[in-house]
C-alpha cells in the first residue's frame, strides 16, 4: 500500500469548535489518509479534545486499527493514522452526559463506507446543550439521508440528561453501495 501525505488541520480556522475535528476524523478513515490536526477547539472556554471526542477518536482506533497520537483530555493536537476499516459491534459509554449525537456525527460516515453492516451501542447524554438533540438525528437527519438511499437507524433505549447522561441508544448502518470512483 503507498504511504499518503499527512494532512496537517487547523481546527482554529473559522468557528473554532469540535465539528473541523470530526470531520477530518470522519474524511481521515474515509480515504485512509494520515491527519494532524491542531489547534483543537482552540475558540472554546476550554481548549483541546473532551470527552466526547477522546471516546469517538477511541472508537474510530478501533474501527480502523489506527496510529493515534494525543488522544488525551484536553490535548490541543491530534494524529491519527488510519489503515483498514474492520467495522462490526461497538459499544462506547462516555461516563458522563457528553453528547450521544455528535459521537454519531464522526463515526457515521465511517460505518456508511464500511462494507458491511455495523452496529454502535452509545451510552452518554442524547438531549445536552451545544449539541444536536436526538430528536433531530431521528426527525430530520434520518428520513433526508434515506432520500439518498442512506440506510441507517436509530434507536432511544433510555433518554439522559445533563448533568447525569445514563441516556443510551443503538445505531444500526448498513454501508453505501460505492463504485471505485468513490474512493
Amino acid at each position: 500500500m503507498e504511504t499518503k501525505k499527512l494532512v496537517e488541520i487547523d481546527a482554529a480556522y473559522l468557528e473554532g469548535g469540535g465539528q473541523a475535528l470530526r470531520i477530518a476524523l470522519s474524511l481521515s478513515c474515509i480515504l485512509r489518509r494520515p491527519i494532524r490536526v491542531v489547534k483543537i477547539r482552540a475558540h472554546r472556554p476550554k481548549p483541546g479534545l473532551a470527552n466526547q471526542h477522546v471516546h469517538a477518536v477511541n472508537m474510530l482506533k478501533d474501527n480502523t486499527n489506527a496510529d493515534v497520537v494525543g488522544n488525551t483530555l484536553l490535548s490541543t493536537e491530534l494524529e491519527f493514522t488510519p489503515r483498514t476499516i474492520i467495522g462490526d459491534m461497538y459499544r462506547v459509554d462516555t461516563h458522563t452526559a457528553d453528547s450521544i449525537t455528535l459521537i454519531y456525527q464522526t463515526i457515521l460516515p465511517v460505518l456508511l463506507f464500511d462494507g458491511r453492516s455495523s452496529r454502535v451501542d452509545l451510552t452518554g447524554g442524547t438531549n445536552v446543550f451545544f449539541a444536536p438533540q436526538v430528536e433531530y438525528m431521528l426527525q430530520v437527519l434520518q428520513p433526508n439521508l434515506e432520500r439518498f438511499g442512506i440506510s441507517f437507524k436509530l434507536k432511544v433505549l433510555h433518554y439522559g440528561f445533563c448533568p447525569r447522561g445514563n441516556g443510551r441508544c443503538q445505531l444500526d448502518v448498513d454501508p453505501v453501495r460505492q463504485s471505485e470512483s468513490a474512493r
